[in-house]
């Protein structure tokens, strides 16, 4: 099991923005794009940002299957990763834990190669038109609701019914980025339509059936 901690040396890292420390990460790596080769742990990877653990695991297990891009990432797969993401926040843990084995699996050369083409400009355009403010008080007095949104995204994304992998994980995605940059609005409405999306789509189902 691992343990990824928030601690006092990671002050100057959280100063900076997630796209900058994400981006001089990538630039350590020996990336050979195709080659197929090791690149760097999933460990490695989140300890390296563990300031703000949480938002940057959701952030990265949502994007993929929010932004379908071929070979690199499966709802299946992704989806109790973020489950478990959201019972650490509901009992308040403050350092994200992961289980060892998939600590130790590497991220996927085409995933870095994902990253760096695509992920980090976007991400780097909403970090520039949302800010960044002070630290949420909905981060601190919501962490449950937040928590149980997180749960019941995940388990919509392992429903078997078109759509219903990418609409949970955006709202995932949204739900991290105003984490990351303290957005109180994104935060609510991730909330709401977390919230909302279970009724919808039972009303589908009831219809279906």
């Amino acid at each position: 099991m691992e343990n990824l901690k928030n601690t006092d040396s990671n002050t100057a890292i959280a100063k900076k923005r997630l796209s900058e420390e994400i981006e001089e990460l990538l630039e350590q790596l020996p990336l050979k794009i195709g080659s197929g080769e090791r690149t760097i742990t999933i460990g490695e990877f989140i300890e390296h940002i563990s300031s703000r653990g949480f938002e940057v695991a959701l952030l990265l297990f949502s994007l993929p299957v929010a932004f379908p891009a071929p070979a690199i990432g499966h709802a299946t797969l992704l989806s109790p990763l973020i489950i478990l993401f959201g019972v650490q926040m509901i009992i308040g843990r403050d350092s994200l834990w992961l289980p060892r084995w998939i600590c130790l699996r590497s991220v996927p050369v085409k995933f870095i190669s994902f990253l760096k083409k695509k992920g980090l400009p976007f991400l780097k355009r909403v970090e520039e038109r949302l800010g960044r403010g002070k630290k949420l008080v909905l981060q601190r007095t919501l962490h449950i609701p937040i928590g149980l949104v997180v749960v019941a995204m995940g388990l919509i994304m392992m429903i078997p019914i078109p759509f219903t992998n990418t609409i949970p994980a955006l709202i995932v995605f949204i739900l991290s980025l105003g984490l990351i940059t303290n957005n109180d609005l994104l935060v609510l409405f991730s909330l709401i339509a977390g919230a909302s999306l279970p009724i919808f789509f039972l009303i589908i189902i009831t219809f279906i059936i």
